[in-house]
């Protein structure tokens, strides 16, 4: 229902590719934002820090976040 009625941009292309929100791809835990976090965050430099797969991928959002 999130992806349905959020109103944030998901979109499929006809090669198989998705352009979505990166709101939206953290509630999957998806790979290209896990690999976008280690890349901004230079773990791929260390070569010992990494993100796991069960990592929360964003900060839950705040009361601020919605509105009445």
């Amino acid at each position: 229902m999130i992806f349905d009625y959020s109103g944030l941009r998901h979109l499929n292309d006809n090669r198989g590719s998705e352009r979505t929100d990166a709101r939206l791809l953290a509630l999957d835990k998806s790979d290209v934002l896990r690999e976008a976090w280690i890349i901004e965050l230079g773990l791929n430099e260390t070569g010992n820090e990494t993100l796991s797969d069960k990592s929360e991928l964003l900060d839950i959002p705040s009361a601020a976040t919605y509105r009445e």
